[in-house]
């Protein structure tokens, strides 16, 4: 058994164990959108934006307290398994809307997509956040069918303002918590600090979904396969190696375009929204790039 295969089959165990799994509520918004990192003005001209899209950084239009966040689904599918993780990212600001107000929530035991057709086999639903979607009341959260979220832990070169305080609540509250890192890797070197910038934040906090490295950036667009590769291979195998379980972010089209997956034995987590997915087997699926939790 392969190490993506090791990787695949233990996440596929936490999931089952109620550990893994996001979906979120809200609409989708238009495919290009700013990635989770260090500028929400920026929009990459190659992906679709990462885990963590900053959406509007002002709360106040939002309809609940629980801030905005950016709605993705995370599918946990094995060699011959149809379960899906689905986790969603919620934007209570968004301006964008959908005729079906039951988009990624569960209807008579069957989540929906944003047109009303049935996703099979899900597992979990969940949310990704980062700092720009502020102030979360994890309470609300937690009441709304949200297994899990993936949060941000690195903005602007330092530590998401917002991480402890997200973790520590998420916990508190019994919504089980993955992280993600916005890479801005050109060398192996900057992968491995990456790598060390994410072990020693999440060290002494209950980690029980996947560590996800998102590679995106504009400064690694031009890098050749080969390059990309080493750069995840090299974040990955630290992450593995102090016991935690590393996954690729990416969208469909740096999947299918920029990246060789063959040269990286690890899992994806994939990003295409509103619209199923054509990657092969991912862990995880970010369907939608907004959403809102549902006040209590």
């Amino acid at each position: 058994m392969n190490n993506a295969d090791k990787i695949i089959k233990r996440c596929r165990a936490l999931a089952l164990a109620g550990m893994i799994g996001i979906t979120s509520l809200g609409s989708s918004l238009p495919a290009f959108a700013a990635g989770p990192g260090d500028d929400s003005s920026r929009v990459s001209e190659i992906s679709t934006g990462g885990p963590g899209d900053p959406g509007n950084t002002n709360s106040s239009n939002s309809t609940t307290n629980t801030g905005n966040s950016n709605n993705s689904n995370s599918n946990n599918n094995t060699n011959n398994s149809n379960n899906t993780n689905n986790t969603n990212n919620s934007n209570t600001s968004s301006n964008n809307t959908t005729t079906n107000t039951n988009a990624w929530k569960k209807v008579n035991g069957t989540y929906q997509m944003s047109d009303g057709s049935a996703i099979q086999n899900v597992l979990h639903r969940g949310i990704d956040v980062s700092r720009w979607q502020g102030e979360i009341n994890w309470s609300q959260v937690a009441k709304d069918d949200i297994s899990f979220v993936m949060l941000g832990t690195r903005s602007k070169g330092a530590v998401d303002p917002y991480f402890h305080k997200n973790i520590q609540n998420a916990t508190a509250n019994g919504v089980k918590v993955g992280v993600y890192i916005y890479s801005l890797a050109t060398t192996t070197d900057m992968a491995v600090q990456e790598a060390d910038f994410v072990l020693n934040l999440i060290t002494d906090y209950p980690i029980s979904y996947p560590v996800a490295f998102d590679m995106e950036d504009s400064t690694q667009g031009n890098l050749s396969k080969s390059e990309l590769a080493a750069i995840a291979n090299a974040f990955c195998k630290r992450i593995s190696a102090a016991g935690y379980y590393p996954i690729i972010y990416a969208n469909e089209n740096w999947l299918n375009n920029k990246l060789d997956m063959s040269q990286m034995n690890y899992p994806v987590w994939v990003a295409r929204y509103s619209a199923r997915y054509t990657w092969q087997n991912p862990v995880m699926w970010q369907a939608t790039s907004s959403g809102s939790v549902k006040s209590q």
